[in-house]
Formats: C-alpha cells, sequence, structure tokens
C-alpha cells in the first residue's frame, strides 16, 4: 500500500503512536489507547505493508473498544489486506446481526419508558 496514502492519513502522528504501542508490547505491558489512536497505528501498519501488524493492533483495538463500529471496519479491511475476502465478508456478517439485535434491543427498552 505504500505510496497510496490515504489523504487523512498522517504518518508522523502515526509514528508517535506506533512506538508507544511497539515499547508495550516489547515491555509485556498494558496502556490504554483510544478508538482514534488505534486507528492510527492499524492505518500505519497497512501503509507499511505490515498485515500481520496491522491485525495483531486491530484484536486488541476491539478487546480494549468492543462495541467500536470503527474498529471493527478496520478489522474488515485488515483481513482484505491479509487476503481473506471470506474472513472479512463473514465478520461483517456477524457484526451487522449483532447490530441489528442491538437495535431491536434499544427500540424495545425505548418502548418500556414510554409505557
Amino acid at each position: 500500500m505504500k505510496g497510496n496514502s490515504d489523504e487523512f492519513f498522517n504518518k508522523k502522528e502515526a509514528e508517535i503512536y506506533v512506538i508507544r504501542y511497539e515499547n508495550m508490547k516489547k515491555n509485556n505491558v498494558k496502556h490504554y489507547f483510544d478508538i482514534f489512536e488505534f486507528e492510527l497505528i492499524i492505518d500505519y501498519y497497512v501503509y507499511e505493508d505490515k498485515v500481520k501488524e496491522a491485525f495483531e493492533a486491530v484484536e486488541l483495538a476491539c478487546a480494549q473498544h468492543p462495541n467500536s463500529i470503527e474498529l471493527e471496519m478496520k478489522k474488515a479491511q485488515v483481513f482484505l489486506k491479509k487476503g481473506q475476502a471470506v474472513n472479512a465478508l463473514n465478520f461483517l456478517s456477524s457484526i451487522e446481526e449483532t447490530r441489528i439485535v442491538k437495535k431491536v434491543l434499544f427500540c424495545i427498552q425505548l418502548e418500556c419508558f414510554f409505557n
């Protein structure tokens, strides 16, 4: 992907978080990264064609932020980068089903307040 950079991707900014992320892994400690920081880390690895590292980062990101649609979309994109279109489609289908269930539950919860 190198050279096909997204116009919104800031490699220098991403490197700050990548260094912190890699130090965390190297020293086997836990650090908190917000969703935006994880997106930068994942984008950096994808940009650098480090798909294995991108997948590891997106797995940790989804564990830290299990309800983030942004990170779920990143995970599907990383599956595609790994050449795993079927896994990307299966993953998207599974989160779509989860989102539909959550919407239905939310609607029922709303109804409870009005009855």
